[in-house]
C-alpha cells in the first residue's frame, strides 16, 4: 500500500478495491527487500560448529551505532563485536523491513542521510536497533514499535501479529479471528496489499542438528509468494544470499558487493496450512508460529474525515477513534481512524485495499458495504501481542 498525501483543498473519495483471489501466474516479490546479514560484525571461529565465535576478549557490545565496517578478530581488542549474548536474527530481519519501509515513504527509519554506502547504512541500522532493543547502552530495553515511533513519529507504521489457531482452523490477528483459513493465505494476502512482514520460525522437535537456533527460534523477512505452489520467499539473516555455503558465521559482505536485493538472495519453502514449511530447502520442517505484519498507515486530512466515514456509513466518534466495518468481495474489513495533528490516518487490513483518490465519483468497481462502528481504536503496536518481540535473545548453544 502506498503512502498518499492530500491537500485540505481537495475532495476525498474512498474506494474499497478488493484483490482477486485467483492464483498468481508467477511468483510475486516485494520490491526493495534486502537480505542483510546478522553476523556481519560478529567475527567467526572456523574451528567451532557453524563457525560461531565466542566472546572476543577486549571487545564489547556496541554502545552507540556507527557506520564502521571493520570486522572484529580475536586479537585482544579493543573493539566492538555483535551478538556477544545471542543471535540478532530478529534485529536484522526487522532492519530488512525498515529499509523497505523507508523506501516506501517512512523516511528516517533506515536511512539517516549523508554520503554512505549501503553496507555502512546496514551496519548502523542493525546496531542502532540492537542497542535500543536489548538495552546494550544500559538504557531500558525498547520495543520494536517504540523504536519506530521514536525514529519517525507515532502512528506511522502499524504492526499486526498473526498466529494459527488449531481449534478454530483460522488465523488470528492480534488474538481475534480473521477470514484466513491457512497461514499461507494470511501471509500471501498481507503481502498482496504491499505490506511487509517478519516470520518467526521454530524447530518443533528442538533437535535439528543443522540449525544452531533449534532450541530457540529464528526470524526471517518476507520477500514474496507463489499462489500456484504455496511457496514463500524470504530473506534469511543467517546467510549471505541463498547459497547454503554462505550460511552461519564467517561470510560477511564486502565493500564492493552490490546491495543484496532480488530473487537470487532469497530462500524459499512451501508453507502448509498451519505454517509448517516443507520442500527441498534448508528450512524444511520448521514451523512458522508468528507473522508480524508491518504496514504504512496512510495519511488523510482531518477535514476530510467526516466525509470519509459518512461515505462508509460510519460516524466520527470521540477522538476520531471508532472502527468501521466494511464488506468487499465477501471479506469483512475493519478501518480505523485516529485524530492526530496535523493529519488523521486510516489503516485497512485483509484482502482489500482502502484507496483514496481525488476522483469526483468512486469508480464502478468500488462497492463499499457498511455497518455501524463496532469498536474502539486498534491495539497500539506496543500492546501485549508485540511483547513477543521482546523475547530473550537466541541464547541456545550447540552442545
Amino acid at each position: 500500500m502506498s503512502l498518499s498525501r492530500f491537500s485540505r483543498r481537495l475532495p476525498l473519495v474512498v474506494c474499497l478495491a478488493c484483490q482477486g483471489l485467483a492464483a498468481s501466474a508467477a511468483p510475486i516479490f516485494l520490491s526493495d527487500l534486502p537480505d542483510f546479514y546478522q553476523h556481519q560484525l560478529s567475527g567467526a571461529d572456523a574451528s567451532a560448529p557453524f563457525g560461531r565465535p565466542g566472546r572476543f576478549a577486549g571487545y564489547s557490545d556496541p554502545l552507540v551505532p556507527t557506520y564502521d565496517v571493520a570486522m572484529p578478530v580475536d586479537d585482544g581488542g579493543p573493539g566492538v563485536q555483535w551478538e556477544r549474548n545471542g543471535g540478532w536474527c530478529a534485529i536484522t530481519a526487522m532492519t530488512d523491513v525498515f529499509y523497505r519501509l523507508d523506501r516506501q515513504g517512512v523516511t528516517g527509519l533506515f536511512d539517516h542521510g549523508g554520503n554512505r554506502s549501503w553496507l555502512e547504512r546496514m551496519n548502523y541500522a542493525i546496531s542502532d536497533l540492537a542497542i535500543k532493543r536489548w538495552g546494550l547502552a544500559e538504557d531500558a530495553p525498547m520495543s520494536t514499535a517504540s523504536f519506530i515511533d521514536a525514529k519517525v513519529g507515532a502512528n506511522r507504521v502499524r504492526i499486526d501479529w498473526l498466529t494459527w489457531d488449531a481449534n478454530l482452523g483460522q488465523v488470528l490477528s492480534n488474538g481475534s479471528p480473521t477470514p484466513y483459513v491457512s497461514m499461507y493465505s494470511a501471509y500471501a494476502g498481507q503481502l498482496a496489499l504491499g505490506h511487509s512482514a517478519v516470520l518467526n520460525l521454530v524447530d518443533p522437535g528442538k533437535s535439528n542438528p543443522d540449525w544452531w537456533w533449534a532450541k530457540s527460534y529464528h526470524m526471517v523477512a518476507a520477500a514474496g509468494y507463489d499462489d500456484s505452489t504455496s511457496a514463500i520467499f524470504y530473506a534469511d539473516p543467517n546467510g549471505r544470499g541463498s547459497d547454503p555455503e554462505s550460511m552461519n558465521w564467517g561470510h560477511p559482505y564486502g565493500p564492493d558487493d552490490p546491495l543484496p536485493v532480488g530473487f537470487s538472495y532469497y530462500q524459499s519453502s512451501i508453507m502448509g496450512q498451519t505454517g509448517l514449511l516443507s520442500g527441498d530447502d534448508v528450512f524444511s520442517g520448521a514451523l512458522v508460529t508468528d507473522i508480524f505484519v508491518l504496514s504504512i498507515v496512510p495519511e488523510i486530512d482531518p477535514a476530510g474525515m467526516g466525509s470519509v466515514l459518512a461515505l462508509l456509513g460510519g460516524s466520527l466518534g470521540p477522538g476520531f477513534g471508532e472502527g468501521v466495518m466494511l464488506a468487499g468481495g465477501g471479506i469483512p474489513q475493519v478501518v480505523y481512524g485516529r485524530a492526530l495533528s496535523p493529519s488523521t490516518r486510516l489503516s485497512a487490513h485483509g484482502r482489500c485495499i482502502l484507496r483514496i483518490s481525488r476522483a469526483a465519483q468512486p469508480p464502478a468497481a468500488c462497492r463499499p458495504g457498511t455497518t455501524p462502528p463496532l469498536r474502539a481504536s486498534p491495539p497500539r503496536e506496543d500492546s501485549p501481542p508485540q511483547d513477543h518481540l521482546r523475547e530473550p535473545r537466541e541464547l541456545a548453544r550447540v552442545a
